[in-house]
């Protein structure tokens, strides 16, 4: 990753890929979005999902605690970025941008975050019925 902290030197001329964001989110939750790392934390599930190779339609919190981009993104003042992880994904689910499945295996329960897409929403229900296996579970 480039670092952009002498400025962003702009988008080079081309066809670059793009990351499909519904307009819904700009005309009803972008204006009530009101914390930093809810808005940075989203974005990047969205980015993310997009991005997958495996086309699955989840994140688990495991793999975004261990995304060094992300959390260079949520290094802002007074929390550290795991924490401003937690409380960002934790505000998008409350806001309901995001849906978390709990899942457990072998005693450990783990979370996975789910966009509030109908495919999310689809996903999601199987996830929580055990019709879907997740991964790293």
């Amino acid at each position: 990753m480039k670092s952009c902290e002498k400025g962003f030197s702009g988008f080079p001329p081309g066809k670059l890929p793009v990351v499909r964001i519904p307009e819904l989110f700009f005309s009803e939750l972008f204006p009530y979005i009101d914390n930093l790392p809810e808005l940075k934390v989203t974005l990047y599930i969205f980015w993310l999902i997009e991005h997958r190779k495996n086309r699955a339609p989840y994140v688990s919190f495991e793999e975004l605690e261990s995304d060094p981009a992300l959390l260079k993104a949520l290094e802002l003042g007074g929390s550290s970025p795991k924490e401003n992880l937690k409380k960002g994904l934790e505000r998008a689910v409350a806001r309901g941008t995001l849906l978390l499945v709990k899942a457990s295996a072998d005693g450990q329960e783990k979370e996975f975050y789910f966009l509030n897409s109908e495919r999310g929403r689809q996903a999601a229900e199987k996830a929580s019925k055990g019709e879907l296996q997740l991964e790293g579970l």
